[in-house]
């Protein structure tokens, strides 16, 4: 009877222990997968919240990428804007002292017309006038073009002072052969300088033809 009782005991004790451990396990496996839901649902959760805030950081940047672009082409064409008015300027001052310089070496002289005195005053006015916008604005001339605008004043000048000394002076010897010498290098070789001069201003500005 005692050994029935005791066995009854000792399976009644090992059946509680089994089902604690089973209920433990139970209770314990429950707790794990809700705290893995959790941080799962968390984990998801962070995840986009990090892509949003990177989406939005990338945005960010490409949108001040887009706006600094912008801004500089707007510099850019500003500059050419402003560098193609200057070269016009230029070209422009230089073109008149060529026309002063033909008018005063012309052996042609209409009724009416301006003095041989008058037309070398408007020469050496013009001459001063491209200097100035010349020299002002030097830096937007690029150095070879800055090379011819300086070949071409200099030949300018050149053809004027042979002029003035050799031909409109009262001590010039030879004139006549002087003066046929000063216009065939103005109506030859100047203008032709000039005439490459403005091609080459026009590629600067961006005209092809």
């Amino acid at each position: 009877m005692m050994q029935n009782l005791l066995l009854s005991a000792a399976i009644s004790l090992l059946t509680s222990g089994f089902v604690v451990f089973v209920l433990r396990t139970y209770i314990s496996e429950r707790i794990k997968a809700k705290i893995q839901a959790q941080y799962s649902e968390r984990l998801e959760s962070m995840k986009i919240s990090l892509k949003a805030e990177a989406d939005k950081e990338l945005e960010r940047i490409r949108s001040d990428i887009r706006i600094a672009a912008a801004e500089r082409e707007f510099r850019f064409q500003r500059l050419h804007e402003k560098r193609a008015n200057i070269l016009a300027d230029i070209y422009a001052t230089l073109r008149e002292v060529y026309d002063c310089l033909k008018a005063y070496v012309n052996s042609f002289e209409a009724t009416g017309a301006p003095s041989r005195q008058e037309r070398f005053k408007e020469l050496r006015a013009a001459h001063q006038k491209f200097r100035t916008a010349y020299m002002g604005n030097v830096i937007f001339v690029p150095q070879e073009t800055a090379a011819k605008l300086e070949d071409i004043n200099q030949s300018l000048v050149t053809a004027g002072n042979m002029f003035a000394l050799m031909v409109d002076s009262p001590n010039a010897i030879a004139p006549m052969k002087v003066w046929g010498e000063v216009e065939s290098k103005v109506d030859g070789e100047i203008k032709q300088a000039l005439k490459e001069l403005e091609a080459a201003f026009r590629r600067l500005v961006g005209e092809d033809n």
